[in-house]
């Protein structure tokens, strides 16, 4: 763990973007109301360093690291559709060590990438740790 003489804190707010208010059948002007409690937040650079959201949809990430940041947030319903947001990019320093993102509206996470990765000889390399937006996730025994 850092030293906290070398690290800061971001904090901030999930709520529910305009599709998912759609979906919702709530008015545009109470976007921010509409507050995600228990989403997953994560460092975009350090998936481990996470934080789940309180019953307003507040968060904060503490002793994170000088330098520029990104926050992801996520949350999946019961029935498996799974909502994502992230931040735009944060710069803690020491002069200003305490970040706010404001609010971070998350949107359905709909879009899929797909491919296989493949070794210099052109092999697929089966069982390899990939991230996207930070979050890792591994290739099958053929790459995929």
């Amino acid at each position: 763990m850092v030293p906290s003489n070398f690290s800061g804190t971001i904090s901030g707010r999930v709520t529910a973007s305009e599709t998912i208010q759609a979906n919702l059948k709530l008015a545009k002007s109470v976007r921010a109301g509409v507050k995600i409690p228990n989403a997953t937040v994560w460092l975009q650079d350090d998936y481990r360093k996470q934080s789940n959201t309180n019953d307003e949809g507040g968060f904060a990430l503490n002793d994170v690291p000088f330098g520029d940041h990104r926050v992801v947030a996520k949350i999946t319903r019961t029935d498996g559709q799974t909502y994502k947001g992230r931040s735009e990019e944060i710069q803690v320093t020491s002069e200003d060590p305490t970040k706010d993102t404001g609010f971070i509206d998350l949107e359905p996470a709909n879009n899929q990438c797909e491919g296989i990765l493949r070794d210099g000889q052109g092999n697929p390399i089966a069982n390899a740790e990939l991230q996207l937006w930070g979050e890792p996730f591994k290739t099958d025994e053929f790459g995929r």
